[in-house]
């Protein structure tokens, strides 16, 4: 079969729909098509939202934080996002590197001249210093009534010890090639000329801050510098009237108003492999499980023996039943991945029976929770024993050892005092297969990045991952729809390609989570 072929017997699961196919479509199923967007109509414009949260710089090895090396494959992909017509960056940021901050605002300013892209920039918690610069990049700034807003200064701080090191009885050995190698050292006390050669610095870069605020907010500042540009900060309102920002609003309400019928993308980090790994491992739906009831409790051999009675005869107790198995379905649960690491389970011995007739401790049963659409089948996996289809099922797989007799059962006229007594039965075990199937009434099979996963998010409150690469969707994704008081449950699976039943890409083993399809 060809490509274009495939596509076409999978265009159900598409996207972006063709009019055509939507008037083919009848019932619930044409309800649907129609809340999907239509190609080449208004809802194709694209609005992409790049989030830019954390401190600005190379914080360590594992948080990397804002820096150019990290978002400038986050902003050309934004810009290169098809029937794109804004740009909107969250901002959230105490600020951090000047040079970072600036990097970063000379791309996105160049990229959004070059292709004649709108950029607004809304500020969440905090826009402070660095983190206002990067506010700057849009062409509108918005915030809340309580965002933290301005900051604009350069601070530089540190600690010293000379005094503390004089006490420990340690001293400082510094050796320099260049008399100013070793200003402000913190063990050494703080001279005057080393303090004027960090402030020249300072002086140097707030200039450049403040020369860049003036030049992306021309016309709009309404204070002096003296109160702009002292490091003070403030919140939405009074950030609004000293023109440093636009306008009191959230990013959803503004897309909503300015480009009516627009789709959001949000431009996030690709998962790297092991986190996709991660991801995929966590949804199993396969394991094979040990099983072992409880033996049952030996009855007991013993006599009343008390004072002043002479034949007391026998008083030993039976044996407690050993512990059952019970499996129970939980419509909470969607994966068998609590089997993943534990194989084996076996349920508590029965107490053994005592003296006095007191029979020993019965056990109580283990419950395992498994998702709803499990099944589960003999070692062999050619006997099915059990079908979960509905919450809350419960199925006894293995029932506990019955308890020993006691020797009082076997007291006698010929026999007043016995010495016998039974065994606990021997509990049962086994090895079983669950195998999960999902049960939905809606399946969706398609090639790799056919818009199965943007159709599940358009009709339902389903948030399985989107993007523009293939096998985005590597585990199947369940969505309730909500329809003329109806519900019901459709199933997105992972795409299919040509061979795919000889194991390319993803293989076909997830078919069956659409058996149960009605």
């Amino acid at each position: 079969m060809s490509n274009n072929k495939a596509r076409n017997n999978n265009s159900i699961a598409s996207a972006g729909f063709e009019r055509a196919i939507v008037k083919r479509q009848t019932g619930k199923l044409a309800q649907l098509f129609s809340m999907l967007p239509i190609i080449g109509s208004k809802s194709s414009q694209i609005v992409a939202v790049l989030h830019l949260n954390g401190i600005i710089g190379k914080v360590n090895a594992v948080k990397l934080g804002l820096n150019i090396e990290t978002l400038n494959e986050l902003i050309e992909r934004a810009f290169d996002t098809r029937n794109l017509v804004a740009i909107c960056l969250t901002i959230n940021s105490p600020g951090g590197s000047p040079v970072q901050s600036d990097l970063i605002a000379k791309r996105i300013r160049g990229l959004a001249v070059e292709k004649e892209i709108p950029v607004y920039s809304f500020v969440e918690d905090v826009a402070a210093s660095g983190g206002y610069w990067l506010a700057c990049i849009g062409d509108k700034i918005y915030a809340s009534k309580s965002s933290i807003i301005g900051s604009i200064g350069v601070i530089s701080a540190g600690f010293g010890f000379p005094t503390a090191i004089n006490k420990l009885g340690i001293e400082r050995r510094v050796y320099t090639e260049g008399k100013n190698k070793a200003i402000l050292d913190p063990f050494q006390p703080v001279q005057e000329k080393d303090v004027k050669i960090i402030k020249n610095l300072q002086k140097q870069i707030h200039e450049h801050f403040i020369d860049y605020v003036k030049e992306r907010r021309i016309g709009k500042l309404t204070q002096e510098d003296n109160i702009l540009f002292n490091g003070e900060f403030w919140c939405g309102q009074t950030a609004v009237d000293f023109g440093l920002i636009d306008g009191l609003e959230d990013m959803y309400s503004f897309i909503k108003q300015k480009y009516e019928d627009a789709t959001i993308k949000h431009i996030t980090a690709k998962q790297s492999w092991i986190k996709k790994s991660l991801s995929a491992m966590n949804f199993i739906d396969e394991a094979k499980i040990y099983l072992k009831a409880g033996n049952g409790g030996h009855g007991a051999v013993s006599f009343r023996r008390e004072k002043y009675i002479d034949n007391g005869g026998p008083d030993g107790g039976d044996g407690g039943r050993g512990g059952g198995i019970i499996l129970q379905s939980n419509a909470h649960l969607n994966t068998l991945v609590n089997f993943r690491y534990k194989q084996h389970f076996k349920a508590e011995n029965g107490e053994n029976g005592k003296g006095a007739n007191r029979s020993g401790k019965s056990r109580v049963p283990i419950i395992l929770q498994v998702p709803v659409g499990t099944q589960i089948f003999s070692e062999n996996a050619d006997f099915l024993l059990y079908d979960f289809i509905a919450d809350q099922q419960s199925f006894e797989i293995l029932k506990g050892g019955k308890g020993g007799l006691g020797n009082s059962h076997f007291k006698s006229s010929i026999n007043q005092a016995p010495r016998r007594s039974t065994e606990g039965e021997v509990g049962e075990e086994l090895w079983v297969n669950l195998r999960l199937k999902l049960i939905s009434d809606v399946g969706l099979i398609g090639l790799p990045n056919a818009g199965k996963s943007t159709f599940l998010a358009s009709t339902t409150a389903a948030k399985p991952k989107i993007a523009d690469y293939p096998f985005t969707t590597l585990t199947p994704n369940l969505g309730v729809v909500y329809l003329d008081n109806e519900e019901f449950v459709i199933a997105d699976i992972p795409g299919l390609i040509e061979g795919a039943s000889l194991g390319h890409g993803l293989g076909d083993k997830f078919l069956k989570h659409i058996e149960r399809c009605n």
